[in-house]
């Protein structure tokens, strides 16, 4: 009896421990499945985050089959995410097939050598593209690889932007070269006429000096005065481009006298270069003899003067040819062509640029500040015209400026402007002069001295209104910085005097409020100083025949 309850006792028992081992690995069970649950949480949530970064990442197992892609490697290589689960071969992947990069993955899976390289990828469709990879070996607890992980950026952008920078530094240390050698440059180009003026000065204040060698030595000085007057304004023109302060002014002007009067101004460039023996044709278009157009004169001017002293200079035997055409039915288009020493393609726009010469060397024949055709091409832009040239070395060059819709109309004008031989004079007409520097008056007092005009000189404002209400007065030439009066209100105080007179304004370049105010306030015409005597003959002899 006793052994059979023993026997109970002991199926009990056994059967007791054998129910809290089944609960032991139910419990443990629930764990593993709750781990296996947590890790595949856990690497969903992985793969979005590294779906996420803008890098394109490649994980390799330690045979070179790919483990996984992000989105972005997919997008960027065009390369479908479920090709992963395929089991391919890093060597099948034909975009890194003969390329550096290939040669780095091999390494680092045959030597685990990680790397860190910049290099392009040739197959993409962007064929500038850059991109940094870097290759790194992934380890366990024993320092054994059990994947390797490849991450690549693009990094185009940095590399373009290194590359302008590199640009830019190379064109600026260009830049300082060239403006290096203007500097110095300018420096020969001031200094020599300026000795010129001061050694022939202390010439011409000897006694007895023979009347052929003052008029000589005379010559000479206002040659150089010009050139160092030319200098200093190429210059100030340069600034007021580059800094936007330079103003265009619109006058209405037959074509015919445009070209009279820069083809006068040739003889002048030919004895300033010592080339009389040059001979300059002026090809006028007789069909269109009284064409008038509408532009800045003084830059039209200064443009075509600028061509043709470049032509003299650079022509040694020939014809020079001045002239224009109609453009587009509207527009003008003004040339100066020469047989000279012609212009290599790789430097027609260069030119253009400033301080740029063909010849920057120290040693070259020909002088200048290399910033006529960078002022001239500024004027022409100013204009909205523009500037071209046909050049070919060792047959000469033609330039042209364009001035699209710059024509007004066709009149019966007739030409008149600064032809040589022409004798003014108005010996029943009255001439009032408001400038409160002497020079200046005795400047107009001998360049009008041949005209039997009757002429007065005023200082200030006050007395200008005092002579007007004493005499009568056709033309008043009147300085813009005359002291006493404000411009406006003195202009508005002759113009109450008498309706008829002419009021010629005479300044340095005006900036932009003064040009407005002239034009509001009607006045006649602008001049500008340097005086010019045949543009002054020539304008007074406009405003007298309106008056």
């Amino acid at each position: 009896m006793r052994n059979k309850q023993a026997l109970e006792s002991e199926e009990n028992d056994n059967t007791s421990r054998l129910k809290e081992r089944i609960r032991e690995l139910e419990s443990k069970l629930n764990q593993y499945e709750k781990s296996i649950s947590d890790l595949t949480s856990k690497n969903v949530t992985y793969t979005d985050v590294l779906n996420h970064v803008p890098l394109a990442m490649l994980s390799l197992d330690t045979f070179g089959y790919i483990q996984f892609i992000n989105s972005t490697f997919s997008k960027l290589f065009d390369y479908a995410q479920t090709n992963q689960n395929q089991h391919v071969h890093i060597s099948r992947f034909l975009q890194f097939d003969d390329t550096r990069l290939s040669e780095k993955i091999s390494r680092l899976l045959d030597d685990h050598v990680q790397f860190d390289i910049e290099t392009r990828i040739s197959d993409l469709d962007a064929s500038e593209s850059y991109f940094r990879v870097r290759g790194i070996s992934i380890t366990n607890s024993e320092h054994k690889a059990t994947a390797h992980l490849i991450i690549i950026g693009n990094i185009t952008q940095r590399r373009l932007a290194e590359k302008d920078l590199i640009l830019a530094k190379e064109k600026a240390e260009e830049g300082n070269m060239l403006k290096t050698a203007f500097l110095s440059n300018l420096s020969h180009e001031i200094r020599t006429p300026l000795n010129h003026i001061l050694g022939f000065l202390e010439l011409l204040l000897m006694e007895n000096l023979p009347s052929d060698d003052r008029e000589e030595y005379t010559q000479i000085v206002r040659g150089s005065s010009d050139i160092l007057l030319k200098r200093i304004e190429d210059v100030i023109s340069i600034s007021k481009i580059e800094t936007r302060q330079m103003d265009v002014h619109n006058d209405n002007l037959a074509v015919s006298e445009i070209l009279h009067y820069v083809f006068n101004e040739s003889k002048r460039i030919q004895h300033q270069h010592n080339k009389q023996h040059l001979q300059i044709i002026l090809n006028e278009q007789t069909d269109y003899r009284n064409l008038i157009i509408s532009a800045d004169i003084r830059k039209v001017h200064q443009i075509l003067l600028n061509f043709l002293d470049n032509a003299v200079v650079f022509t040694s035997t020939g014809q020079i040819e001045l002239g224009y055409f109609i453009e587009n039915m509207n527009g003008i288009c003004f040339y100066v062509k020469d047989p000279g020493i012609g212009i290599g393609s790789e430097f027609h726009e260069s030119i253009f640029e400033h301080f740029r010469q063909v010849d920057n060397s120290p040693t070259r024949v020909v002088g200048g500040s290399g910033l006529g055709l960078a002022i001239a091409n500024g004027m022409a832009k100013l204009m909205k015209g523009s500037i071209t040239l046909d050049s070919t070395p060792g047959k000469g060059s033609t330039f042209y400026l364009h001035l699209p819709e710059s024509i007004i109309s066709v009149q019966s004008m007739v030409p008149s402007y600064n032809q040589s031989g022409i004798d003014y004079s108005w010996t029943d007409k009255s001439i009032l002069i408001a400038d409160y520097e002497p020079a200046n008056f005795n400047l107009m007092k001998m360049m009008l001295s041949k005209t039997m005009v009757e002429l007065h000189w005023v200082k200030t404002g006050e007395k200008l209104i005092s002579h007007l209400n004493e005499s009568k007065v056709d033309l008043v030439i009147l300085d813009v910085d005359l002291p006493g009066i404000p411009m406006v209100e003195l202009i508005n105080k002759i113009k109450q005097q008498d309706r008829q007179i002419r009021i010629v304004i005479i300044g340095n370049e005006l900036d932009f409020e003064q040009i407005q105010v002239i034009e509001k306030e009607q006045v006649d015409h602008i001049l500008f100083k340097p005086i010019n005597k045949p543009e002054l003959l020539h304008v007074i002899n406009r405003q007298l025949s309106v008056s």
